[in-house]
């Protein structure tokens, strides 16, 4: 267990398009808030384009490697054009938002603490998705934060994303990952939630994943009233 930020990503003078069904952002609230980081927003994918944020909810398509127009120009354009534009998934884009302040960030009186589990299941029956899902009401709870389940298939996130920590799982797997975040005084130790999260969720059969957590303090009222926008997601969901 450790914190993590290397998942930030650069917004000063980068450009940002957007494509597919956002869960988390109206596509708009998306675009304002990669505006007010200093970021640039485009309609279209092209040699300009930094990075090409991925709506987290699959498109029927995705199945069977179908990922639409935007993310097949992209694919075709990155190994010819250093990489970019970058395919980022939204749940990336969602915690550089935390990582990254507005440039006109208010008062620093609190920090937010977003904390990332993740497991993969062969399928729905493989772990028990109704003690899970009653542990997420439950640490929402207790700990007074936001939560969000999202899954997606182990294909998806390698052929994607490239997510090598998937290795030689089978392509029809699940991949669940959870976001916690919580409003914290700025002396509270971080450690203490995250043990507990962890403590809660790997007592469920099935589930025995990773965890990635950071804490931040400048931007962090902007990131919670950011968090009114996103809707909370409790029940895994059925792909």
């Amino acid at each position: 267990m450790s914190a993590d930020e290397t998942r930030g990503l650069d917004f000063a003078g980068r450009s940002f398009c957007f494509t597919g069904k956002l869960a988390d952002l109206k596509r708009s609230a998306a675009e304002r808030e990669t505006r007010a980081r200093g970021g640039l927003t485009s309609k279209v994918v092209n040699d300009q384009l930094d990075y090409l944020v991925v709506g987290s909810i699959p498109a029927t398509g995705w199945k069977h490697g179908s990922y639409g127009r935007k993310i097949e120009k992209a694919r075709s354009m990155a190994p010819r054009n250093d990489g970019h534009p970058a395919l980022v998934p939204e749940s990336v884009f969602v915690e550089a938002l935390a990582l990254v302040s507005p440039m006109n960030s208010g008062a620093i009186d609190a920090k937010v603490l977003v904390v990332t589990y993740k497991f993969v299941a062969a399928d729905e029956q493989a772990f028990d998705r109704e003690s899970f899902e009653n542990a997420l009401g439950s640490l929402r709870g207790d700990l007074e934060c936001h939560v969000s389940v999202r899954a997606h298939l182990a294909a998806t996130c390698r052929d994607l994303y490239g997510d090598d920590t998937l290795g030689a799982v089978p392509g029809t797997y699940l991949v669940i990952e959870t976001r916690f975040v919580r409003q914290m005084a700025l002396d509270d130790d971080c450690d203490e939630t995250v043990d507990a999260i962890e403590r809660t969720l790997e007592t469920i059969e099935g589930v025995d994943g990773s965890t990635r957590w950071f804490e931040r303090t400048e931007g962090s009222t902007d990131y919670v009233r950011l968090l009114r926008e996103i809707p909370e997601a409790l029940r895994v969901p059925t792909l």
